[in-house]
């Protein structure tokens, strides 16, 4: 039983086609709402309000990116 197959033949689903710098704008506009939103959710998080059990979950419980494991603080 075979999961998954190569397939190397893709369709676009755009009528138009992208050029490069139109996609390089989608990607960062992308981004942007994904930081915006993750902002929110910790500010609804951290303030308690209606609705922190959401952000809670939208967090996924991470609030920092992870350290390497050569930095360690020593208070």
């Amino acid at each position: 039983m075979r999961l998954s197959r190569y397939d190397g033949r893709f369709d676009a689903t755009a009528e138009v086609p992208m050029d490069a710098a139109e996609l390089v704008a989608e990607i960062a506009a992308r981004a942007d709402a994904r930081n915006r939103e993750r902002q929110d959710a910790i500010a609804c998080f951290l303030s308690g309000s209606e609705g922190w059990e959401q952000a809670l979950n939208l967090l996924g419980g991470a609030f920092a990116p992870e350290r390497s494991s050569g930095q360690h603080n020593e208070d």
